[in-house]
Parts: structure tokens; C-alpha cells; sequence
């Protein structure tokens, strides 16, 4: 898990990233996924809802503070997270022929940082297509590509809301690439496969073994200062979904908190993951159906009648002797409604 410090109460990081991770369980057993970058999409989206699509959006992404409170904290948020290591952008793509309510065009603008660009859905949805698709290759430096495959956009598509995320990040303790060696990686109890394992030999480092957790949890930092990596270690070979099922935010930060500098060795695997999901089903179970129905309320974007047609995103993330690169691209599409475990000093990340 990639984490910063300065956390706001509303970002992704705190309570939302645990419901978003255990409701993509049932989706797939690597779970690659950017929460904020999702979750500036939701809040905006929101921000043109009304009624019931309004309030379950809010109750999906734990708004609860009045609307002011939240447009500053989510303009705060994002200049913030802007960083030498960290590029966040958001845009917006509408139907050439349709028209924003300029009260929402400003939201957008002032608090998420978003402009706007007029595309021909109706005419020349593939080209739309293609057109995004560059966007958000743009601005995750060539990392997502294809975000949208051909036959995504249709001539009923108004509106398409997209975000990308782009992360590079050297350690500050870098792994020697002359240790990395071939070791095994512990895919189950009985599942082992064949890695490159990198190796961090006597680094004091923050670290910890937890009683409640029954895992042992190690702080990699990076260069650049509050973003490090937090890497838990079930005890169990066959123990990470337990450890996924009944994490909660409370124990997560409680445990980090508790992370003593000790001189250990880690070995981790050198790895490159990446994974392209419909979030449509996710957000439905988390609890905002209404969105993706002939019911959706989205009157204060447009006097078109609009739902979310499509919610997708596009991860990776690559981790080496150097250090982390990551990179997300999610959109939201919306059209009109008739639309159809070790000792505690060696710790061996090998599972």
C-alpha cells in the first residue's frame, strides 16, 4: 500500500480505501487499483447529483461535511498531492452539442482542477475515443494506454469524466541490484513461483510485529518526503484475505503508528502488476445503484436526462531495485438515460 502523510479526513487512504479494496475481493485476486483517482471522480460526479443518486454516492465515498467543507478539502487535496513525484489531472469530455450547467462547469474548474473539452460522441464516437485514449496516455507519461477499447463510446455518451494518475518515486534506501537473486515466491501454501528477489541487507527501518494482526508490518520510505510504501506479512502462507477481510482503517493506522526503527533485511520481489477493471458492479454493491439506473438524478450537470453508463480504470504499478512507478487512468461515462509470514529481524516478502 503507497501511503503519504498528510492525510486528509475525506482522502481515499482512510476509511474508503477498505470498503473499495473488500468490495473488489469477489473481483479478482490481485487487486491493482488507484482510490483517489477513482474517488475525485465520484466527488465530482457527486457534485452534479441530486436526491437519492446524491446521497448514495456520499454514503459510498464518507461525505458527511457540508458541501463547502468538502469542495475546499478536495481543493486542498489534489494541489497538495501534486508533487516532484506525484502528477494528478482531471478533465472533462462533453458532447459538443450539449450543454453544462455552468454551475457545475465552475465546481469542476475551481475545486478539482478540471477543465473542459467539446468532442463529436454523436458524430464521431471512435474518434472521441481515440482522443481520450491520448489524454490519458499523455498524462501517465505513456503507462495507460487504451484506457477505452474500440465500441466503449456510443453517439448516446454526453459526457465522459477522466482522471490520471502518474507516480515515480525513488527509495530513499535503494536495493542493491547486485543481491537480487532468484527465490521463491509464495503464491498459497502450495503454489510457489519463480521471482527476482531483491534484497535490503541490515537497514534500520520502521517495522513491527503485530499480535493483532498476527503479521509483521515494514515502512519502505521514499526520497521524497511522507510517501512510503507500508508492506503487511501474514503469518499464514494462505493468510492474505483473511488479513483483507477483517482489516479496518482503526487497525491499520493504529498498528503503523506503533513501527520502531530496527536493523532487519527485507526481500522483496521485484514485480510489475497491472489490471484493467469495470467498476460498475463494485459501486453497485458498495451502495449507489441509483447512479447507474434510468433513475439517476444529474440535473445539476445538464437538463439532459444522464446516468453512468461505464466506470473503468486502468492501474499498474512496477516495483524494482530503484524504486516505484504507478500509474492509473479512470473515467467515468455517462450517457443519456434511454441508453441502453519469518523472525521479526529477516523479513522475507515471499508470499
Amino acid at each position: 500500500m503507497l501511503y503519504y502523510n498528510n492525510c486528509y479526513h475525506l482522502f481515499t487512504s482512510v476509511y474508503n480505501v477498505f470498503s473499495f479494496v473488500k468490495a473488489l475481493q469477489s473481483y479478482s485476486e490481485n487487486v491493482v487499483v488507484s482510490p483517489i483517482s477513482l474517488q475525485i471522480i465520484l466527488a465530482l460526479v457527486q457534485q452534479g447529483s441530486r436526491n437519492t443518486t446524491e446521497a448514495e454516492i456520499a454514503r459510498v465515498l464518507y461525505h458527511s461535511e457540508s458541501n463547502a467543507v468538502l469542495l475546499e478539502g478536495y481543493r486542498s487535496l489534489i494541489t497538495d498531492l501534486r508533487s516532484p513525484v506525484l502528477k494528478i489531472a482531471s478533465k472533462m469530455f462533453l458532447e459538443k452539442t450539449s450543454k453544462i450547467s455552468p454551475d457545475f462547469q465552475s465546481i469542476a474548474s475551481n475545486y478539482f482542477l478540471s477543465d473542459i473539452r467539446g468532442l463529436d460522441f454523436k458524430g464521431n464516437p471512435e474518434g472521441s475515443r481515440e482522443k481520450i485514449n491520448d489524454w490519458i496516455e499523455e498524462y501517465t507519461y505513456d503507462k495507460i494506454k487504451n484506457l477505452f477499447p474500440s465500441g466503449s463510446l456510443t453517439p448516446s455518451t454526453r459526457l465522459v469524466l477522466a482522471n490520471a494518475v502518474y507516480l515515480k518515486a525513488l527509495w530513499k534506501y535503494p536495493f542493491d541490484k547486485m543481491n537480487t537473486r532468484e527465490g521463491h515466491f509464495f503464491i498459497s501454501s502450495n503454489e510457489v513461483v519463480v521471482v527476482q528477489m531483491m534484497a535490503l541487507v541490515q537497514e534500520s527501518l520502521p517495522h513491527m510485529y503485530s499480535m493483532k494482526l498476527k503479521s509483521q508490518i515494514v515502512e519502505l520510505p521514499y526520497q521524497e518526503e511522507g510517501y512510503r510504501m507500508i508492506i503487511i506479512l501474514p503469518d499464514d502462507y494462505n493468510g492474505l484475505a483473511s488479513l483483507e477481510s477483517k482489516l479496518t482503517y482503526n487497525d491499520f493506522f493504529a498498528e503503523v503508528s506503533r513501527l520502531v526503527r530496527k536493523e532487519i533485511d527485507v526481500y522483496l520481489p521485484r514485480f510489475k502488476v497491472e489490471e484493467n477493471m469495470d467498476l460498475v458492479r463494485v459501486l453497485q454493491k458498495m451502495g449507489m445503484p441509483t447512479a447507474f439506473s434510468n433513475l439517476a438524478d444529474f440535473s445539476r450537470i445538464s437538463n439532459e436526462s444522464l446516468k453512468i453508463d461505464k466506470v473503468t480504470q486502468k492501474a499498474l504499478i512496477e516495483v524494482n531495485e530503484e524504486g516505484t512507478e504507478a500509474a492509473a487512468g479512470s473515467a467515468c461515462i455517462s450517457t443519456t438515460t434511454n441508453a441502453l509470514q519469518s523472525s521479526i529481524y529477516l523479513l522475507d516478502i515471499e508470499r
